[in-house]
């Protein structure tokens, strides 16, 4: 059996309030995989929500679920935008470009959109520090998401969205993995 409980989703989907408050904006330039830089515009309260004429992230976050058959907790990445047009989308990849080498989380072949929405999951990974170490160490973690979006048409649009985890953040998860373990 399998529990899942939604700690957060940080990135796109924590800040869509940010436009509501009047705060200090600038853009970041980042060094991502392959030796490209992006830019990213963010707040002190994190990053925005990547978008263009077509096409809005919505949700670059976090799942975390139980596998009460394996007694291990397991974080899921879980992903969605908002389709500002009608255009019918193909094909949907996200990948995690944050450094080399480039890691494929989601590829949808068949996308489904509900009330203009896309949603999809990465397969699970167990919360341990061989398998996700950045969530073990005492820094920041800024993630980029690749979002490629392919039309029936063949055009495509590719958008970068931060996802920032604070130290304080990633306790949490840690805490909270801890206790599935233990049985809380």
């Amino acid at each position: 059996m399998i529990k899942s409980l939604l700690i957060v989703c940080f990135g796109a989907g924590a800040i869509l309030a940010a436009a509501a408050f009047a705060q200090q904006t600038k853009t970041m330039q980042l060094r991502i995989a392959g030796g490209k830089t992006i830019s990213a515009t963010v707040d002190d309260r994190g990053p925005f929500p990547a978008e263009d004429a077509r096409v809005k992230i919505e949700v670059a976050g976090i799942l975390i679920r139980f596998r009460e058959d394996r007694k291990e907790p397991q974080l899921v990445w879980n992903f969605s935008f908002r389709a500002k047009v009608g255009q019918p989308v193909s094909a949907v990849k996200v990948d995690d470009v944050t450094e080399d080498p480039v890691v494929a989380l989601v590829s949808d072949s068949q996308p489904t959109l509900q009330e203009s929405v896309w949603r999809g999951f990465a397969q699970p990974i167990g919360i341990t520090k061989e398998t996700i170490p950045w969530l073990y160490d005492s820094k920041p973690m800024v993630k980029v998401f690749r979002f490629t979006v392919r039309y029936q048409d063949d055009s495509e649009a590719i958008l970068h969205q931060l996802a920032w985890y604070p130290s304080s953040f990633k306790e949490t998860i840690r805490a909270h993995a801890d206790k599935l373990r233990s049985g809380g």
